[in-house]
């Protein structure tokens, strides 16, 4: 039931961005399909973390066959496409996924994802869209709460900190774990925090934030 309403909002969502003109909806050449980019283009992740992009895929005619497939300008980065081949009927969508994990170790770097639509037929056609990924040594305060917390710079002044916790039943017991892991996120971001609060006033003697 969850999975059938996600999926309804994610085409109600698609079919507005697609009607109104104000998605950046990329067409196959020669076809009626269009790719729609879901998520940023660039992302920074921190070593051995992960991070995935995700597009819509619409088909306006006939009934088409796709695959996709994904390359990245450095191999110590592992992709994973899903799906990577499938049949798209008239007025059908599907979401398509890159999952990348950046290398464990080494110096902070950068990667170019070059993911490739194709179409097999009735039409054979293709196009390319690039994203980026820079993955960088973890901060300290990752380091602190584990390998599991993934660390995300989605703009230069906001990141995402996150960690994902396996479903289990839903009782006190699942409740208690994730208790006590947003309060082990909650005591190590904290002094951050109370560090940004004070610095413009040990840096200008000035109390009033500018």
């Amino acid at each position: 039931m969850r999975r059938a309403l996600a999926l309804i909002s994610v085409a109600a969502a698609l079919l507005f961005l697609l009607t109104s003109g104000t998605a950046a909806a990329t067409p196959i050449p020669g076809t009626p399909i269009q790719i729609l980019e879901l998520e940023p283009t660039t992302k920074t992740i921190s070593l051995g973390a992960q991070t995935n992009f995700s597009w819509a895929v619409f088909n306006g005619g006939p009934r088409y066959d796709l695959t996709v497939a994904a390359n990245s300008s450095d191999s110590d980065f592992l992709l994973e496409v899903s799906p990577s081949t499938f049949t798209l009927g008239r007025d059908e969508f599907i979401v398509v996924s890159v999952n990348v994990t950046a290398p464990l170790d080494g110096a902070s770097r950068s990667a170019t994802i070059e993911v490739m639509f194709s179409t097999l037929a009735p039409v054979v056609s293709s196009i390319q869209v690039n994203v980026t990924v820079v993955a960088r040594r973890a901060p300290a305060i990752v380091a602190a709460l584990g390998p599991q917390v993934e660390l995300e710079e989605w703009t230069p002044s906001w990141y995402r900190l996150h960690e994902t916790i396996p479903l289990g039943s839903l009782d006190e017991e699942q409740a208690q774990v994730v208790a006590q892991r947003l309060a082990a996120m909650i005591a190590a971001l904290q002094p951050i925090l109370e560090e940004e609060r004070l610095a413009p006033e040990s840096q200008t003697g000035d109390a009033t934030r500018p």
